[in-house]
């Protein structure tokens, strides 16, 4: 086969059939003719192309339009991608949604996995800037798409999953870590300055780096109050680098004191750049 005119031009009313039998190239490159019932001019993807079941999924009248649009889809993108966009599109048919609906557009979230509504709105957007197509759906229904809330992935979030080696510890588990920590502290089994790390992570749930950069300066005797200068961790597009922004929080007394006691255990020559702690 050979591209023809026909497959370069503009379909209209009048004219779609035809630019619908005429074969036109696929983004593998090889060529395909979309009124042909399954599309597969990639052989070496594992995934063929059912148009038919697809465009079921709108009312008749705009039936012709939406296989227009996947045909163009197959040149943009791999075929595996153009047959999730008509899968999709059959399971929506299957279970009576209409994409062009903006009433379903819920429906249609809960219907599918994140990935899978994803690749929904990122087709629907398409089709909507082919203007070469007379029938697309509206700037206003693209806008509701993006709109549409995407479903929470409740088994990859490490807050709800609740586990210790991906999310924070429950209140429980700290109260636990917390016990053993001084209980090991207490015989001699852990470092002061382990000790302090792991108390100040547990307390402020700062990055580690902000813990092991502080210095005895940052803990401060106000009065009657007790505070400790945690810097910000250089941020994206900021200059000033780090240790140039702080934040400061109270902090007990009892841990104010600890602090001091081991300033005093170590040599402490007075120069307030010295780091608490080396690792």
């Amino acid at each position: 086969m050979s591209i023809k005119i026909g497959a370069l031009e503009a379909p209209t009313w009048d004219t779609l059939d035809e630019w619908l039998n005429t074969p036109r190239p696929a983004r593998c490159g090889e060529l395909f003719t979309p009124a042909k019932p399954m599309w597969n001019a990639d052989r070496m993807s594992g995934k063929k192309v059912n148009w038919q079941a697809a465009i079921n999924c709108v009312p008749t009248d705009w039936q012709r339009w939406l296989h227009a649009a996947l045909a163009y889809r197959m040149s943009e993108l791999q075929q595996g991608t153009v047959g999730l966009n008509s899968s999709v599109l059959s399971r929506a048919a299957s279970t009576g949604l209409n994409p062009l609906n903006a009433d379903h557009l819920v429906d249609l979230r809960e219907r599918f996995s994140g990935k899978e509504f994803s690749c929904l709105v990122g087709f629907m957007e398409f089709w909507q800037g082919l203007e070469s197509l007379e029938m697309r759906p509206s700037s206003a229904l693209i806008d509701a798409y993006k709109n549409v809330p995407r479903k929470k992935q409740g088994g990859s979030d490490p807050v709800l999953s609740l586990d210790p080696d991906k999310g924070p510890f429950n209140q429980v588990e700290q109260n636990a870590l917390h016990q053993w920590l001084h209980e090991q502290f207490c015989h001699n089994n852990l470092d002061p300055e382990r000790y302090l790390y792991v108390r100040l992570l547990m307390i402020y749930g700062q990055r580690g780096i902000q813990i092991r950069m502080l210095i005895f300066d940052d803990f401060i005797h106000c009065g009657r109050d007790y505070k400790i200068r945690i810097h910000w961790a250089k941020q994206r597009d900021d200059d000033s680098g780090f240790m140039a922004k702080s934040e400061t929080f109270n902090i007990d007394e009892d841990l104010y004191k600890l602090v001091q006691s081991y300033m005093s255990g170590v040599n402490y020559l007075g120069r307030s750049a010295t780091t608490m702690m080396a690792g």
